[in-house]
């Protein structure tokens, strides 16, 4: 991942003479949120077919994965005044529609103005004089219901349209295993790593096996089938079916098992 500079932290206050700010947010903000709707001085955010989620731990260490970068915040305060510093952004190579990544700064620049926090059942708001952030809990994922199985690839969606899989040579699998490792197998050496569940999406981490030697042909498929899977997706499993979508990449895989 590339590495993107955003400047010295900037901790925002409420107010001037700012209140003693706790150690940690309140726990009612805690957990993984994905951003329904956004509107702010330059009118409302057009987020479709984007996904872009926060993610607020028990200690004042926060993240979230953009349209096309992850970014990480620090969040102190409670519902009412809150507080939100931003350090660092790091880009997806698997990020193909040029447009977020200008949704991504100005959802930042939104962000680190938040002075209030609002929770109402599964819907978190933030706002600030100048934006208004409305985020929806993050759904659970099924993880055991898709684990150890061996998933196998049928078809893969671009902009619309559908391209049927042949098993030779593309033979494209997937395995989530229960210990959190993935394998994914193409025509290629298989690509493995660590994957873990984030607000809503199954994201990988560590892969190894991206750049390992194979036909032009083969390892054009393989960055194909990897630019589903490698920034993060959103999971519908079904009896044996189960469908992989991404956003960034604006792709999806069908797989049975």
């Amino acid at each position: 991942m590339l590495a993107v500079a955003i400047g010295s932290v900037i901790l925002l206050a409420g107010c001037a003479g700012e209140p003693d700010r706790p150690t940690t947010p309140d726990p009612r903000l805690f957990g993984g949120w994905q951003l329904k709707s956004g509107t702010d001085a330059q009118g409302p955010m057009q987020l479709a077919p984007s996904t872009i989620s926060l993610t607020i731990a028990a200690s004042t260490a926060a993240h979230g994965r953009g349209a096309c970068n992850n970014y990480s915040a620090r969040i102190v305060g409670s519902l009412g005044a809150i507080f939100v510093a931003r350090a660092n952004m790091s880009s997806f190579a698997e990020c193909t529609v040029p447009t977020f990544n200008a949704l991504d700064f100005r959802y930042l620049d939104d962000l680190i103005a938040v002075r209030f926090a609002a929770v109402n059942d599964n819907t978190l708001t933030l706002s600030s004089k100048f934006a208004t952030l409305i985020y929806q809990r993050a759904p659970d994922i099924p993880t055991e219901s898709i684990v150890n199985t061996v998933w196998i690839a049928q078809s893969l969606s671009a902009l619309g349209l559908n391209t049927a899989f042949e098993q030779h040579p593309y033979n494209v699998t997937l395995l989530l295993a229960r210990s959190g490792r993935f394998l994914v197998s193409t025509a290629c050496p298989a690509i493995t790593g660590n994957w873990t569940v984030d607000a809503g999406e199954i994201v990988f981490s560590d892969a190894s096996g991206l750049n390992s030697p194979c036909s032009d042909i083969d390892a054009g498929h393989r960055i194909e089938v990897y630019e589903v899977l490698g920034s993060g997706f959103q999971v519908n499993q079904q009896d044996h079916t189960l469908f992989v979508a991404n956003p960034r990449a604006s792709k999806s895989l069908l797989f049975v098992g």
